[in-house]
C-alpha cells in the first residue's frame, strides 16, 4: 500500500526539471557567494587599513579604541552577507521560495552580526571614555551593558520572528505575560541597574577607590564598575567580584576620603607598665632634660624646680609624673615629625588603666596618603618612642614570656 503511494508520487515529479532548477540556483548561489566574498573582504580589507593609519597617526582618538577592540574586524565580516543580501534581490528575485527563506536567512545573520559589531563599538567607546578623569567618577560601563542587553533581546526577538514568519511586536505582547519569570530571570542585572544609579548618584564608589568588605574578604583597588558587579584587586593581587547591590545594601568602608584629605589617621597605643609611673628623681630629669625637644618648654622647667622638693612636697604640689612629661615629650616629637600634619588635632592621650599596663594613645594625622610610606613613616615613630622610654624611667608593658619565667 504504502510502496504505491510512493510509487504513483515519485512518478508523478518531473525530476528533471527540478533539477536543472536546482542546478541553476546552486550556479547562482556560487557566483553570488565568491563575488561577495571578495568584495566584502576587500572592503573590508581598505576600511581596516584607513582606521588603523589614523589611529597609528593619533588622527582620530577615537580610532585607537576601535583598533583595540577589533570593531573593524567584526563589520568586515558583515559586508560579505550586506552584499550578498543587497545581489541577492537581483540573482534570485524568480526562484520563488528559495529567495523568500534565503533572505529571511540572511537576515538573521545580519542582525546577529550587527550586534556583535555594536558590542564591540560599545566596547570601544567604555575604552576611549575611560581615558577621561571623569570616568574614575562616573563610570558608563554599567549603561553600556544595559544596552547590550536589550539589543541582545530585541534581536533574538526578531530573529525568532523572522524565521518562523511571525509578527515581533505579537512575539512582544507574548512576553508580556511571562513579566514575572522575566524579571526572575534578569534580576541581578534589574538590581544591579539600580545600584549602579545610586552609587553614582550618591559618589559612593569611584574607579580607584581603597574599599574593604569583611563579609566578601575584600580589601583592594575598584578597577572596574560593571551593571551587576563590582571588580575589586585585592591587596595579594588576587580579583574579587561584589555584587553592586550589596554596596547600597551592606556596609563596606571606603578609603576614598583618605585621599581626599591628603593624609591619613594614626591611632596607635602603647602600653606603659603601670608600676614604672611615679615622680622622677634628679637623675632622671637630668635624663630628660638633655632631650632636645624639651628644652625651653614649660614642663621640663617645672619638672627640674620640683625636683629638688622632697617626695611629699612633690606630691601635695601636684608633681609631674615621668608619664606626663612622656605625653609631652611625644606631641613635640609627632609635631616636629615630617610626615605629621601639625595644623590637625595632635595629642597623646592616656586612655583608661587595663591589665596590660597604662595606655598612652597617639592621636594625630599625617600627610602621607601612600600606605607603604605611611607604615614605614609610623613605625620610625613608634620605635623611636618606645626607644625613648627608659630616659623617662618608664617600662614598655610586656605578658612574660618563656624565657622571663626560667629566669624567675
Amino acid at each position: 500500500m504504502i510502496n504505491e503511494i510512493l510509487t504513483k508520487w515519485t512518478a508523478g515529479i518531473d525530476w528533471h526539471t527540478k533539477m536543472l532548477v536546482a542546478a541553476d540556483i546552486s550556479l547562482r548561489l556560487v557566483v553570488a557567494i565568491v563575488i561577495s566574498y571578495i568584495t566584502g573582504r576587500l572592503a573590508g580589507s581598505i576600511l581596516n587599513r584607513i582606521i588603523r593609519k589614523t589611529a597609528e597617526d593619533d588622527i582620530i582618538h577615537f580610532n585607537r579604541s576601535i583598533v583595540k577592540k577589533n570593531v573593524m574586524g567584526r563589520f568586515a565580516r558583515m559586508l560579505p552577507f550586506i552584499i550578498l543580501y543587497i545581489i541577492s534581490e537581483f540573482i534570485f528575485a524568480d526562484t520563488g521560495r528559495f529567495f523568500t527563506i534565503f533572505n529571511r536567512l540572511l537576515f538573521c545573520i545580519l542582525i546577529a552580526l550587527g550586534i556583535h559589531t555594536l558590542n564591540g563599538f560599545l566596547d570601544a567607546l567604555d575604552d576611549y571614555y575611560g581615558e577621561f578623569k571623569i570616568a574614575r567618577k562616573n563610570p558608563i560601563k554599567g549603561y553600556l551593558q544595559l544596552i547590550k542587553i536589550f539589543t541582545g533581546i530585541a534581536a533574538i526577538i526578531v530573529i525568532t520572528a523572522t524565521l518562523f514568519n511571525m509578527s515581533p511586536w505579537g512575539m512582544l505582547s507574548g512576553l508580556g505575560a511571562m513579566t514575572a519569570l522575566v524579571v526572575l530571570m534578569f534580576r541581578d542585572w534589574i538590581l544591579g541597574l539600580i545600584a549602579s544609579i545610586q552609587i553614582n548618584a550618591n559618589n559612593l564608589v569611584v574607579i580607584g577607590d581603597s574599599i574593604e568588605m569583611e563579609k566578601y574578604g575584600v580589601n583592594g583597588e575598584v578597577t572596574e564598575i560593571s551593571l551587576s558587579t563590582v571588580k575589586v584587586k585585592n591587596w595579594d593581587n588576587t580579583i574579587s567580584m561584589v555584587p553592586a547591590y550589596s554596596l547600597i545594601s551592606e556596609t563596606f568602608k571606603n578609603w576614598h576620603g583618605v585621599k581626599e584629605s591628603g593624609g591619613r589617621r594614626i591611632k596607635r597605643v602603647i602600653y606603659i607598665d603601670m608600676n614604672s609611673i611615679n615622680l622622677p628623681d634628679a637623675k632622671t630629669v637630668k635624663g630628660i632634660a638633655s632631650l632636645a625637644v624639651l628644652k625651653k618648654t614649660g614642663e621640663l622647667k617645672a619638672l627640674q624646680k620640683s625636683a629638688q622638693s622632697g617626695i611629699i612636697e612633690r606630691i601635695n604640689s601636684s608633681g609631674i609624673t615621668n608619664i606626663g612629661i612622656f605625653r609631652k615629650y611625644v606631641e613635640l616629637y609627632m609635631a616636629g615629625h615630617p610626615g605629621i600634619n601639625s595644623e590637625r588635632t595632635l595629642m597623646a592621650k592616656l586612655l583608661e588603666p587595663t591589665a596590660q599596663g597604662v595606655p598612652v594613645q597617639l592621636y594625630a594625622f599625617t600627610t602621607i596618603v601612600d600606605v607603604v610610606q605611611f607604615e614605614r613613616e609610623l613605625a620610625e615613630i613608634v620605635e623611636h618612642l618606645i626607644a625613648v622610654l627608659p630616659v623617662f624611667g618608664l617600662r614598655l608593658f610586656q605578658s612574660p614570656s618563656g624565657s622571663d619565667i626560667r629566669e624567675i
